[in-house]
């Protein structure tokens, strides 16, 4: 217990140090607000080959756009998005990843989603080929950030909501696990 009380100490100061480095006041209680932002979010459906229901109910064709966010406690963060499209016999994907920090907000659950890297990936049936191109600095942070709230949707359960741009509307991504 004492090594316990020591080791929390410890990393308390660390994250006051850090967040006084990067301008930021730390927020208390973060470590039990990341508990509840951890895991894996998800809004639409990622299926390449028919698109179905969360229940496994198809719905129809493989034309599916999705986007989920896999946060673990320590406030590492993941952003997966797919769009692909269908037409006759040809098939348009896009892929994109990144992967960077949430920083919340305790006093009303909010977050920003700070990405550091990440690529993305085009699949065409015109060309044939995949191309897989690093996100430029305007598609990272600080020129991309995606601020986001945790909330009680309108069944009750939690839902992690995104918010870009500055919109008033945002994504809805439910909990997975």
């Amino acid at each position: 217990m004492k090594y316990f009380k020591l080791l929390l100490t410890i990393s308390l100061f660390v994250n006051v140090v850090a967040a006084a480095q990067q301008g930021q006041k730390p927020a208390s209680g973060s470590a039990l607000m990341a508990k509840a932002f951890a895991g894996h979010w998800q809004k639409g459906v990622f299926s390449l080959s028919s698109f179905e229901e969360h229940g496994g109910k198809y719905v129809g064709p493989a034309n599916e756009t999705s986007v989920a966010y896999v946060i673990d406690a320590a406030g590492n963060a993941r952003e997966y998005f797919i769009s692909n499209s269908n037409t006759y016999n040809c098939r348009m994907q896009i892929l994109g990843f990144r992967t960077g920090k949430i920083i919340i907000n305790t006093e009303d659950q909010s977050f920003e989603f700070r990405p550091s890297a990440g690529y993305y990936t085009t699949l065409s049936c015109m060309s044939k080929t995949a191309a897989k191109k690093q996100y430029s600095t305007n598609d990272l942070y600080p020129a991309y950030v995606v601020k986001g709230q945790l909330k009680t949707g309108a069944d009750g359960n939690r839902v992690l909501v995104t918010y870009r741009n500055g919109s008033s509307h945002g994504l809805e991504l439910k909990p997975m696990n």
